[in-house]
């Protein structure tokens, strides 16, 4: 959950609150904070510059990302990388050919 008052990965949401600091914004959603961080390195640059923004280092796994509704983009695949492809005369395969016959 996210909470204007106490920041990321808290155990209520901020329309749960039961401390909320002066100014608290219930609705506030954790996506909105880290769209508005990344616009600059300091509050200078945000627009909610008052939002907790505790916690905000911590990463959470792609499936989970998903489950919460992020949109979260597949990984690239590098062709040239995978195994069992051709990287030569080798037929496919890493090592040598011993195809001596």
């Amino acid at each position: 959950y996210y909470c204007y008052t106490h920041g990321f990965d808290v155990d209520h949401p901020g329309t749960n609150c039961t401390v909320p600091k002066y100014g608290h914004v219930p609705h506030m959603t954790a996506q909105q904070v880290r769209e508005d961080t990344n616009r600059g390195p300091s509050k200078e640059y945000w627009l909610i510059p008052h939002a907790s923004r505790v916690g905000i280092h911590k990463h959470i796994m792609p499936s989970q990302a998903q489950a919460q509704g992020y949109n979260v983009p597949r990984p690239i695949r590098n062709n040239n990388t995978r195994r069992g492809r051709n990287r030569g005369n080798n037929n496919g395969y890493g090592g040598y050919n011993n195809n001596s016959g």
